[in-house]
């Protein structure tokens, strides 16, 4: 039997998704419990979509509907999240133009709109305005990753593993920033160093950057959170569960806390706690947070 920690390579996944091979029913077992694997195989169904020539012709196995009805906890994707496609020109990629015109703009509104004020704290909020995108955009689903809440939010299509905004422009950021980081370590830094990682689905990097910089910046409270979500992702429940504990002893008001919390103990079948969670959450600012809250909350009839 394949264990819970022995994951999906890379060709296994791309052969799965290319119809070139399937899986035993661990195996099937496996990708309907672990986000890593689902996340790599829901990029690489995608990258297949974009290869051939009419991509509504893919159908994905009976198996992959159920493990995706699972991992999502039976719940069907809201309207109007699948990215919409040109019917006369089936399979044919944008103009370069027009999409570094829509990266270049999204960049722009992240900088004006959504960056708080970091200089103070030695992060230039230009750098890190890639990486702010990228995290607001992937907390749309999932847990959302802390400074990502106050936000407006976005509808467009997210993957468990990331990967929402262009990946050139996102690694550049990152990489500009483990430079700085190098030369001059600080908890911001690190924060954005993690919490870009995890939106770009780089999760092995995020943990092991997470469990680095909680060694240097022993509790900092948004890289504990950060951690939380590393183990989330990585199926490790009982392990995220104890981290959001711990940051609601320290400060039991934390409605991000409250909610990944809440989630997670949805997800294990404690919906009792979840919706008292949950409804602490609650908040009345048009933020990601509240919609996220309310959502949870009317599919648990809260």
């Amino acid at each position: 039997m394949r264990e819970q920690t022995t994951h999906l390579d890379w060709d296994e996944l791309a052969q799965l998704a290319d119809g070139r091979a399937t899986l035993d029913e661990d195996g099937w077992r496996h990708l309907a419990t672990c986000r890593s694997c689902f996340g790599a195989y829901a990029e690489a169904v995608q990258v297949r979509g974009g290869m051939i020539a009419v991509p509504e012709a893919f159908t994905p196995p009976p198996e992959l509907i159920a493990a995706g009805k699972a991992i999502a906890g039976g719940r069907q994707p809201r309207r109007g999240r699948s990215p919409a496609r040109d019917k006369s020109r089936p399979g044919l990629p944008a103009s370069p133009r027009l999409v570094l015109a829509g990266v270049a703009l999204l960049i722009l509104l992240a900088a004006l709109l959504l960056v708080p004020r970091l200089r103070d704290h030695g992060v230039d909020p230009d750098m890190v305005a890639p990486i702010r995108l990228a995290l607001v955009e992937t907390s749309t689903a999932g847990m959302i990753l802390p400074g990502a809440e106050g936000s407006a939010g976005f509808e467009r299509p997210v993957y468990r593993s990331g990967m929402p905004v262009d990946a050139g422009v996102l690694d550049n950021s990152l990489a500009s920033l483990a430079a700085l980081y190098a030369e001059n370590e600080s908890p911001a830094l690190a924060y954005w160093l993690v919490s870009g990682y995890l939106a770009a689905g780089r999760l092995d990097h995020a943990h092991a950057f997470a469990r680095k910089a909680l060694e240097r910046f022993h509790g900092e409270a948004q890289l504990l959170h950060l951690q939380a979500i590393v183990a989330y992702r990585r199926s490790e429940l009982d392990m995220a569960e104890a981290l959001l504990r711990r940051l609601l002893a320290r400060n039991e008001r934390d409605a991000t806390a409250l909610f990944n919390l809440g989630l997670l103990l949805n997800e294990k079948g404690e919906t009792g706690e979840a919706l008292r969670l949950l409804k602490k959450a609650v908040g009345d600012d048009g933020s990601l947070l509240e919609m996220r809250v309310q959502t949870a909350l009317d599919s648990l009839g809260g």
